[in-house]
C-alpha cells in the first residue's frame, strides 16, 4: 500500500484526499516508477481553460520537460546545426544550449531572416505546434519542400503550412514497442522508435555526468494543490525560461 494524494469528486466539487491505494504488481520485464515530482504541460492549461475533457475531468500533467531545449541539445550532439526563434532575452541561454542561429519570433521579417541563415532548410521540429507557428516555420523551408514534424499535428494546427512541406508528428508513446489508439486513430508498435529511445537512454547517463546535455531549470511549487497556481502563472505569461514541477 502507499499513501497518496488523490482527487476525488464530492457533492462540493472535485476535493483533494490522502489515500491509501495498493501497489500494482509489474509485469515481466517492467518496472515500478514512483513520481514524486511532476511538470506541468502548457497544453495542461489549454484543455483545462477549454474543457475539452467535459464537466469533472481531472488533468494529468506532461512527465517531460520543456520540449525544445532537449531538441536543440539533442541535435547538437548530433551534429545538426540548429537555428531556432524565441524571445530576445533569451539568445543567449539557447547559443548556450547548441544554437547556432537565433531569430526574434516576433520580427516581421523573420522567416527572411532564417532563409538568409540557412537557404537550404529542410527540417523542421515545432516544439509549439500552433497555427501560426507551423504556418511561419513551414514558409522558411527552401525551395525544394521539406519536412514539418511538430508536437500538435492535427488539421486545425496544420492547415496554413506551405505547399510542399510534408507534416509528421512525434509520439512519446512508440518509444514503448505497443500498439495505441485513440478514437478513431491507431499507432501499431514501431520497432525503429523503441531502438532510438533505447539508445538514447544508454547514452543519457554519460551526457548528464558530462554535462554536455542539461536538464530544464524548475520552478517548484508544493502539492497538488499549487495546480491552479501554476496554472494562473501560464495564463498571464509569466512562464518563461523554466518549467513549473510540482512535488507531490
Amino acid at each position: 500500500m502507499s499513501s497518496t494524494q488523490i482527487v476525488r469528486e464530492t457533492a462540493n466539487g472535485p476535493q483533494l484526499a490522502f489515500e491509501k491505494l495498493p501497489l500494482p504488481e509489474p509485469q515481466a520485464g517492467q518496472a515500478l516508477v514512483k513520481i514524486e515530482f511532476t511538470a506541468q504541460n502548457p497544453t495542461d492549461v489549454q484543455s483545462f481553460d477549454s474543457n475539452a475533457f467535459g464537466d469533472g475531468a481531472v488533468l494529468g500533467c506532461d512527465f517531460v520537460a520543456s520540449v525544445g531545449q532537449y531538441a536543440i541539445q539533442l541535435a547538437k550532439l548530433s551534429g545538426i546545426e540548429v537555428i531556432t526563434v524565441c524571445s530576445p532575452k533569451h539568445f543567449d541561454f539557447v547559443k548556450r544550449l547548441g544554437a547556432t542561429h537565433v531569430m526574434d519570433y516576433r520580427a516581421e521579417d523573420v522567416v527572411e531572416q532564417i532563409k538568409r541563415a540557412v537557404p537550404d532548410l529542410i527540417y523542421i521540429f515545432d516544439t509549439i505546434g500552433s497555427k501560426d507557428s507551423s504556418r511561419m516555420a513551414s514558409h522558411a523551408v527552401g525551395g525544394a519542400g521539406g519536412t514539418l514534424c511538430t508536437v500538435r499535428p492535427g488539421k486545425a494546427n496544420t492547415e496554413e503550412v506551405a505547399d510542399g512541406v510534408t507534416v509528421t508528428d512525434v509520439l512519446v508513446w512508440t518509444a514503448f514497442l505497443k500498439e495505441h489508439s485513440y478514437g478513431k486513430f491507431y499507432w501499431p508498435p514501431s520497432e525503429p522508435d523503441h531502438a532510438l529511445a533505447a539508445e538514447l537512454f544508454e547514452k543519457l547517463p554519460t551526457w548528464l555526468e558530462s554535462k554536455s546535455f542539461v536538464p530544464n531549470n524548475a520552478h517548484v511549487l508544493e502539492g497538488l494543490e499549487s495546480v491552479p497556481q501554476g496554472f494562473e502563472m501560464h495564463r498571464k505569461g509569466e512562464i518563461s525560461g523554466f518549467k513549473i514541477v510540482y512535488k507531490i
